[in-house]
């Protein structure tokens, strides 16, 4: 459960860097008129966008991370029997 948190939240990482950063140049391209439809357009397509095409990547760096940070020891492997079966 944890495990799926940091995924999105890795992912939510990924897409709103590059949001923010496209954001900040195209303020500051059309300054002092700033072109608010087409930006909020571009923004508002990408934000629903990256999100559907880094899952994935974001999912795989997380795993990868976890592993790193927790690695596998031989308990992770043990069959758990339920007592109620």
């Amino acid at each position: 459960m944890g495990f799926e948190l940091g995924a999105v939240t890795t992912m939510a990482i990924i897409t709103l860097g590059p949001l923010m950063v496209l954001l900040g140049v195209m303020v500051a391209s059309t300054w002092p008129e700033v072109a608010v439809v087409p930006m909020f357009v571009v923004l508002g397509t990408l934000a629903v966008v990256l999100p559907l095409v880094t899952y994935g990547s974001s999912y795989l760096m997380w795993q990868a991370l976890d592993v790193v940070m927790r690695p596998p020891t031989p308990d992770d492997f043990e069959i758990v029997v339920d007592p109620t079966l």
